[in-house]
């Protein structure tokens, strides 16, 4: 069985009625193989040492099937299908087929009655914390409750996720497994833990309000590529818009409009986080990390990701001639 595609690749074997990755993965972007050993995920203690002792069915099934039951060690479908954000479809389907047969006979059901009766979870719908408890339930690192899977066991769509999981804690100024000691994010999947210390989170914004789960042409599954989607809520003419002291994106940016500088991602959402490679994820704090915060956190900044001839003590320089606060 494969798992991964865009970062990395993982292959597991099945043992038993049980499948276990293997100590070895393929690099994507290096394209080359490399060691797979888990060293400070909280579930290492609970397991020997050996590959084939460490089961699938407690540390990933669950986020990359749909329906997982841990019992029967299956899914109800492999991969991320409909029921994982929409929950448990067998009702719906029946009552939209009760729907559509009063229709049949002169019924003619109002449109409150399929949002009222369809018996399915819109995330769009929901309240923003159980909407993005939806996406949470994979991209928010921590554990289960009862401390033996590395998924939500017994989560749906509409729940409250706390109830099932208990999210990866952080203190300022310490750096753990998942944090640099700056908040941001230390490795892949803690995109819901880096995302609640953003101003956009504070403000009531959805992930589903930049991601499209359903699918886009775009990588990550956002509606727009690069910054068309970030300038739909913050163009010059939005409250929510560049200050409207600048004239310019280069006034903002200090780089010139068509260079990787003026990315809105590449200040806003910095790779920070390890993944097949250092650096590699995108923290989702949203905040510019300054050269100043490498050298007292440690962790990657905008400027050298991109500069990376350059020290940050460059960087620092740089960053001064623009009177910006480090």
């Amino acid at each position: 069985m494969l798992i991964g595609s865009r970062f990395k690749q993982r292959y597991a074997k099945k043992i038993s009625d049980d499948y276990f990755i293997h100590p070895a993965e393929w690099n994507i972007a290096k394209k080359k193989w490399q060691p797979y050993v888990p060293k400070k995920d909280w579930w290492v203690p609970q397991y020997p040492a050996d590959w084939d002792k460490k089961p699938a069915s407690r540390l990933c099934e669950g986020c990359h099937q749909t329906g997982y039951d841990l019992e029967a060690k299956k899914g109800v479908e492999p991969n991320i299908a409909c029921e994982a954000c929409h929950g448990p479809g067998k009702e719906h389907v029946e009552a939209m087929n009760k729907l559509e047969e009063d229709k049949k006979a002169g019924k003619l059901p109002k449109v409150s009655q399929y949002v009222r009766d369809n018996k399915i979870i819109n995330p769009g719908l929901l309240d923003v914390d159980m909407a993005n408890d939806v996406c949470f339930q994979c991209h928010l690192s921590g554990k289960s409750i009862d401390n033996k899977t590395a998924w939500a066991i017994g989560f749906k769509p509409g729940d409250v996720l706390s109830k099932y999981w208990v999210e990866d804690a952080f203190e300022h100024g310490k750096g753990t497994y998942t944090f640099w000691s700056n908040g941001s994010a230390n490795k892949n999947r803690v995109q819901g833990n880096t995302y609640k210390f953003s101003e956009m989170y504070k403000q009531g914004v959805k992930c589903i309000t930049c991601h499209n789960p359903h699918g886009t042409d775009y990588k990550s599954l956002v509606y727009k590529p690069g910054n068309n989607l970030c300038l739909t809520c913050h163009g010059p003419d939005s409250p929510a818009g560049l200050t409207y002291s600048y004239q310019e994106i280069e006034e903002h940016t200090r780089h010139k409009r068509t260079s990787t500088g003026s990315d809105c991602m590449e200040c806003h959402m910095v790779k920070t986080g390890k993944h097949a490679n250092d650096a590699e994820s995108r923290d989702h704090t949203f905040k510019f990390i300054s050269p100043a915060m490498t050298k007292e956190h440690g962790v990657p900044n905008a400027c050298n990701n991109c500069h990376t001839d350059k020290s940050v003590d460059w960087a620092i320089e740089a960053v001064k001639t623009w009177g910006m606060k480090q």
